[in-house]
């Protein structure tokens, strides 16, 4: 009788035993049915299997409408994203393009003029150079945004390679009355980046500090160790952060300037991401007209030199 018994609890259990992996499975995302034990067919084991095998099915229908919905949410995303970018390009294009027109229609006009004035054609075509130079940044800003290439990492020296960035755009931003100061630990500060991505999302950010501060102002760039990191910060003394925007300004397109194309910020973002890096924008109370200014602030992993 006992052996009996003990039989018949073992034929109970494994059904049960059978329906708990089956459980784990669709907790891994397989929903693969579970076999019809053959002697519990009609008995309630049966019908839980059964009531199971239903519930398998209905989750995997609603997992794959869930991932077409998802697929259809990120086409019309991206639709949505081309179309932006488009009429801001748009945008951006048809002032140079207006005032390239408008420039060579006068210098046309000057040709049939017995006795042009140089000085003034030389004048209009300073412009039409200057409007032809800004739509190449435009579209180069635009092209680089949208195909950034997966980083091509090396060991360099981090400071040398700020030093060198500061070095070379000097006289750009000294042309607008702002000077950049730059600070750097002693030895060198190896990282393992792509140098040219990280170089030009530096370079937006100093940019983008230079261009926020008054003639006659500093911008402070400073290079410094913290626990395993490089901490790179960069404070300019503007007008600070609209505080409706704080939250925004690294997203595609948002820019609080009158001319900007909102990529500037949203690319060094974009390019920390690929490092394993960090990248903040934050107020820094003090500097700038009205006691505002701010603070770019980059964490990049640091690797000791050998």
């Amino acid at each position: 009788i006992a052996l009996a018994l003990l039989a018949t609890a073992l034929l109970s259990v494994r059904p049960l035993r059978t329906l708990s992996d089956g459980a784990k499975r669709i907790a891994r995302g397989d929903y693969t049915p579970i076999e019809m034990p053959r002697r519990a067919s009609s008995d309630e084991i049966g019908m839980l299997t059964r009531e199971f095998n239903s519930m398998a099915v209905a989750l995997s229908e609603r997992d794959r409408a869930l991932h077409a919905q998802h697929d259809q949410l990120l086409r019309s995303e991206r639709l949505a994203t081309i179309g932006r970018m488009t009429s801001l390009i748009t945008h951006e294009l048809r002032n140079p393009l207006s005032s390239v027109g408008l420039n060579a229609e006068i210098l046309i006009d000057s040709l049939h003029d017995p006795e042009p004035d140089h000085h003034e054609m030389r004048a209009h075509l300073e412009l039409i150079t200057g409007e032809v130079d800004r739509l190449k940044e435009i579209t180069e800003e635009y092209l680089v945004y949208a195909r950034l290439p997966s980083p091509k990492t090396q060991r360099f020296c981090l400071s040398d390679a700020l030093d060198a960035l500061v070095d070379f755009h000097s006289w750009e931003w000294s042309g607008r009355g702002v000077d950049v100061d730059l600070s750097l630990p002693e030895g060198d500060f190896d990282v393992t980046a792509d140098p040219n991505q990280l170089r030009q999302a530096l370079l937006n950010l100093i940019k983008n500090a230079v261009e926020a501060s008054q003639s006659g102002s500093r911008v402070q760039v400073s290079l410094e160790p913290e626990g395993d990191l490089a901490l790179i910060r960069i404070v300019d003394h503007g007008h600070g952060v609209p505080d409706d925007m704080i939250g925004s300004l690294f997203d595609p397109f948002v820019t609080s300037k009158s001319n900007g194309t909102g990529l500037g910020l949203a690319m060094a973002r974009k390019v920390a991401r690929a490092h394993g890096a960090r990248v903040a924008l934050l107020p820094s109370r003090g500097l700038g007209p009205g006691g505002q200014g701010a603070c770019a602030r980059v964490s990049l992993p640091h690797e000791e030199a050998p």
